[in-house]
């Protein structure tokens, strides 16, 4: 129902016409709950919505929680339990699918190589340039995968290798990617430090009471 709730965000300037199968509830029953866990919960709604990438909640938060602007995006990481941005990086080389493109990629950086040896400098280039558009598609894919669902991308959230009965050592056999704080402490002061984990525990406290109170209601709809 909050996928539903996220759908007509994002389709709020057009005529969106959502409807949740099993539940018979409409658009306006599921936006009359958010409104409601809204007016209990602003902050946990503006939480929810930068989550969605919404650049107007980005700016309440970090006004709100302004000691913490120059960590925002850990901020978030934290909120959400995902990696920071540093160790997302990182994470992404370990991912299968990265490693598949990337080799594919290789295949054919050897073909621009051929080509300009042979004096085919346009057609060199634009193999260049394809090798390098798989790589950043293989980038952006296992960024967003794991940004959506919090697994680990090395072992694809099963805590183990495919081809082996080996645990992860990316997730230590959780099968999650969560953020690093002890990465993040070492480039904070003490004081910043606490104030953005305090921070982060209040914001996480917020997100969850209105996503609580969105389904009370939701609820309360259904049996109505």
């Amino acid at each position: 129902m909050l996928e539903l709730y996220m759908r007509l965000f994002e389709a709020r300037t057009v005529n969106f016409v959502a409807h949740d199968g099993g539940s018979g509830l409409g658009r306006d029953e599921v936006l009359g709950a958010a409104a409601i866990a809204t007016k209990a919960h602003p902050i946990g709604n503006r939480i929810v919505l930068a989550e969605m990438g919404d650049e107007h909640s980005l700016k309440v938060i970090s006004s709100s929680f302004f000691c913490c602007s120059k960590y925002r995006d850990e901020l978030f990481a934290v909120v959400m339990n995902r990696p920071l941005p540093e160790q997302l990086e990182k994470l992404i080389y370990k991912s299968p699918r990265y490693k598949r493109e990337s080799r594919r990629a290789s295949v054919v950086r050897q073909k621009s190589e051929r080509l300009l040896k042979a004096g085919k400098i346009n057609q060199a280039a634009e193999k260049k340039i394809e090798a390098n558009t798989i790589i950043e598609n293989a980038k952006n894919r296992v960024r967003e995968e794991v940004l959506r669902t919090g697994k680990c991308p090395a072992c694809r959230g099963a805590g183990v290798y495919q081809r082996k009965t080996d645990t992860c050592t990316c997730c230590l056999g959780t099968g999650n990617a969560y953020a690093d704080l002890s990465a993040l402490k070492k480039k904070m002061t003490a004081k910043d430090y606490t104030d953005f984990v305090g921070i982060a525990e209040k914001m996480a406290i917020e997100r969850q009471e209105w996503i609580n109170e969105f389904m009370r209601q939701i609820n309360r709809e259904k049996a109505a």
